[in-house]
């Protein structure tokens, strides 16, 4: 298998047509029978992967140019609020200062070490964000659905996030940020797969166009209150950051091994 077969398989488990810009083959490579895989991808692997005979490296973070253009892929968050009801204008102002955070912080990243080494190595070496935190987002909402019914509550939820293994795993447990586990759930939007999380834009749109309840896999402390104080009647679960990253990830690291790839997993979810 080589570097581009490797993207595509993960490309066609959510139907993109495209490499999204959080996404990238950093160098190219062919024959690969054995691969590392990590959440992020540092000098240590690189070297690790050489020195024990893999053949390719693949990290899930963005590294090299796809963490120079990953502020490009909030645009999709944009689209996810579109998709989930909010207007138009609305959305593109609920995600403008998330996004020009990151399109200014983009600007002060170091994006070569990992990639320079990579190449002066000639390890293989790609990284798959967007696609596979698609798959998990599209995994929980799934989940949610099958499992919803008339007086859910916020604890059932939680209930059925556990039953993924790599949530049920995590050290760091979901749970209920605002509101209260015997709160009824309502109306249930999953907010995931968009690069990051949609912090206090996304979830004020949402609360402001019919949802309950969010489900962010992380969020920052200032924007948690601030969605306290302005909507102390609605409800935010947060499930887990590398967690949930996992259960997108996981199914794709099986398919590799069903097609006959050796796969070093350094996560334990």
């Amino acid at each position: 298998m080589n570097t581009k077969e490797l993207m595509q398989i993960a490309l066609d488990l959510v139907g993109i047509k495209e490499i999204p810009a959080d996404s990238a083959i950093h160098v190219k490579g062919e024959g690969i029978k054995r691969l590392l895989f990590a959440i992020d991808v540092s000098s240590a692997e690189l070297l690790f992967a050489r020195m024990n005979g893999y053949h390719c490296v693949v990290g899930h973070h963005p590294r090299g140019l796809a963490q120079a253009s990953y502020y490009a892929i909030l645009e999709r968050q944009t689209k996810l609020l579109e998709d989930l009801g909010v207007p138009q204008e609305e959305a593109k102002e609920a995600t403008r200062a998330l996004r020009e955070s990151i399109f200014l912080s983009s600007h002060r990243a170091n994006w070569e070490d990992t990639l320079l080494l990579a190449k002066v190595m000639e390890m293989p070496y790609l990284n798959i964000h967007n696609p596979l935190d698609e798959l998990g987002r599209r995994l929980m909402e799934r989940k949610i659905k099958e499992r919803e019914k008339p007086n859910w509550k916020l604890k059932d939820l939680i209930s059925a996030l556990l039953e993924f293994p790599e949530i049920q795993k995590a050290p760091n447990p979901p749970f209920v940020a605002m509101g209260s586990p015997d709160a009824p759930t309502g109306r249930v939007a999953v907010f995931h797969g968009t690069g990051t999380n949609g912090g206090y834009g996304a979830a004020k749109a949402l609360f402001r166009n019919g949802y309950d309840t969010v489900l962010y896999i992380h969020i920052d402390y200032q924007d948690l209150e601030r969605l306290r104080k302005e909507f102390p009647e609605k409800n935010l679960v947060i499930s887990g950051h590398i967690a949930s990253d996992m259960v997108g990830i996981n199914p794709y690291l099986e398919e590799l091994k069903r097609r006959g790839i050796e796969v070093l997993k350094l996560s334990d979810l």
